[in-house]
């Protein structure tokens, strides 16, 4: 039986480990030279750094099987950059009369949801939140991060992305306080709010889930086409070698994906789904601290980046003493001018705009690294809503499946990943198609 997986991020590789411990042979291909797909971390001259922003649940890191000396506890705080000065998110925004209003329809929250079916996500943003918080602050800081109004947002943006942003902590902060920490719903997910961190980077979260089956993960191996035949997947080419495929399961971005099958036009509508890109500049700074929190947002257009992070602030450890790593974030459209801009040009200008927001001196930047990454961020349009509520795992090709953030376009969190892609396995298992053998079971996966 040869079972292949598309993309070794945290979504492919749980997909496969569970396939493993249920005794299938899999083989994955990615295409990058490292594993862990927007999980990736990156270590030099003793800074360590990930691909943006990255945290997991305790609960989480102790069922992959970290141990305690394996990751810290961290804060995760937020400040939001407004009318040239920086509230701490969210309780911050308590000293301006004019927010106060608007923060009580925070605990409405849940409710207004249920008023909201078929509405924008801008819509629902001004009435969860109040015209203040939503001018201010959410409507501005969401058309920078999705490149679009948030009234061509569908509504599902709300369920996907608020629980997990500062607003919805709010509620959870305050409630868990008066219930002597107690855990509440949000969005039919449950979660407690204890974030921890990899002591080797986020990345290592994916290193520990592979653990029973790194010989069977293919590094540097693009996948460039997926041959199809009477509505089934019968090869992949990688690098010019056909690979024979019982079962194929994609965890890349879908109009990726389309665009790789041949001979059927099944997955064609999924071209249209947009992804949104990031460019993550890391500068490297001779100075202890820069930022008062761990994460700022930029909602103001007048800024280039829509978040900094400085990880430091959250795990000491991540830079050397006396120096310390700022993550700027610019999400984009591959035809957008930012994408294309010469590294040294962008990186010119977000300089120049650190050191005015921070008062950095330019000698204490001592370089940068720059990393382009696209699909970083699935696009909800409410004009393709009905194609991407019926995305499920099964495709309507009969060996093919879907898997993870990218692969079915949906915004997951990490433990969420790891769940989906799991259960994912396991309604794979029960089309029965791992069952079925074509008699030419010693030949195996053909290897590059």
């Amino acid at each position: 039986m040869r079972i292949v997986v598309i993309g070794a991020g945290i979504s492919g590789l749980s997909c496969a480990q569970y396939l493993v411990q249920q005794g299938y042979r899999v083989c994955v291909y990615e295409k990058e030279n490292a594993l862990g797909g927007l999980m990736r971390s990156y270590t030099q001259d003793g800074y360590l750094y990930d691909i943006g922003p990255h945290y997991a649940y305790h609960e989480f890191i102790k069922k992959i099987g970290l141990t305690d000396d394996e990751y810290v506890y961290i804060p995760f705080d937020y400040q939001v950059f407004v009318n040239g000065s920086f509230i701490k998110f969210p309780f911050g925004i308590m000293k301006y009369p004019r927010y106060v209003s608007s923060a009580i329809g925070v605990l409405f929250g849940n409710s207004i949801r249920n008023n909201t079916e078929g509405a924008s996500f801008g819509a629902y943003i001004r009435r969860a939140f109040g015209d203040s918080i939503a001018q201010d602050i959410w409507l501005p800081l969401i058309r920078k991060w999705q490149g679009v109004d948030p009234e061509e947002l569908s509504v599902d943006f709300a369920d996907r992305k608020l629980p997990s942003i500062s607003t919805r902590l709010m509620f959870n902060m305050v409630t868990s306080v008066l219930s002597g920490g107690r855990t509440f719903s949000f969005g039919n997910r449950e979660k407690h709010f204890t974030h921890v961190y990899p002591r080797k980077g986020i990345q290592q979260v994916c290193h520990k889930i592979c653990e029973g089956f790194k010989d069977c993960i293919y590094l540097d191996a693009p996948v460039e086409e997926i041959n199809v035949k009477d509505n089934r997947v019968e090869a992949i080419n990688v690098k010019g070698k056909e690979i024979p495929v019982d079962v194929l399961i994609s965890a890349i971005p879908l109009p990726a994906l389309s665009g790789l099958v041949r001979n059927t036009d099944v997955l064609e509508a999924y071209r249209r789904l947009r992804f949104r890109n990031t460019i993550l500049l890391v500068f490297f700074i001779a100075r202890n601290k820069v930022m008062r929190g761990v994460i700022n947002w930029f909602p103001d257009k007048e800024f280039t980046f829509f978040r900094i992070t400085e990880p430091k602030n959250a795990a000491s450890f991540v830079a050397p003493q006396g120096k310390t790593i700022m993550e700027v974030e610019i999400t984009c459209n591959e035809e957008d001018h930012v994408w294309r801009m010469p590294e040294l040009v962008l990186c010119d200008l977000v300089q120049k705009q650190l050191c005015q927001v921070y008062q950095l001196n330019n000698e204490e930047i001592e370089y940068y690294r720059i990393h382009k990454v696209p699909f970083t961020s699935p696009t909800y349009l409410i004009g393709y809503d009905a194609l991407r509520r019926n995305i499920r795992c099964p495709t309507g090709i009969k060996n093919l499946f879907l898997v993870g953030r990218a692969g079915q376009h949906r915004y997951l969190l990490i433990d969420e990943s790891y769940e989906h892609a799991r259960a994912c396995a396991q309604e794979i298992i029960e089309t029965g198609l791992t069952a079925e053998t074509n008699g030419d079971e010693d030949r195996g996966t053909k290897m590059l």
